[in-house]
């Protein structure tokens, strides 16, 4: 098994967390509607970003998956920076755990094997943004050791940006 691939047996059930491939895309895109089911799937779009994700240093898209069948997905993104010494950091993005391998422990193996691959990248943080109204997933990330830091701001960008100068 490869350096990102991982598998984690428990008594009640086994996962693997893996490095998705191109057959895994179409089950992601299907996963990531829970983070956003209101936003209308674009495909062709979809697989474009795939493949600049790939372009990217280090930019994963990993999938759990328990008998071969894909229950959860993440991003992870290790960035370069100037800043904390040059110490890199990690952006942990669409993390989803399909909703009937929820509470089983699945989404605390994908937070720490996302947190093991960073560390092994030499990161000194990892961080995520969370929807405000998700707040059973703030519950989840604060028990396992994620805390509140500063504030999260966004703007869309499909419209006009307003002129700040």
């Amino acid at each position: 098994m490869g350096e990102l691939n991982a598998c984690v047996a428990s008594p009640r059930t086994s996962f693997c967390i893996r490095e998705a491939s191109d057959k895994d895309l179409l089950v992601v895109l299907s996963l990531l509607r829970e983070l956003s089911p209101e936003d209308a799937p674009n495909p062709e779009e979809q697989y474009a970003s795939w493949q600049r994700m790939h372009q990217y240093p280090y930019y994963k898209l990993f999938v759990a998956t328990r008998r071969a069948r894909v229950v959860g997905t993440f991003c992870l993104l290790i960035a370069d920076n100037l800043g904390h010494g040059g110490s890199r950091f990690a952006i942990l993005e669409n993390f989803v755990v399909a909703p009937t391998c929820q509470r089983q422990g699945l989404g605390t193996l994908m937070l720490q094997r996302a947190m093991e691959l960073a560390r092994k990248q030499g990161c000194y943080k990892i961080m995520l943004s969370s929807a405000m109204h998700r707040s059973q997933a703030h519950e989840f990330y604060l028990r396992a050791g994620f805390g509140l830091h500063g504030l999260s701001f966004m703007t869309k960008l499909d419209k006009e940006c307003p002129t700040l100068w």
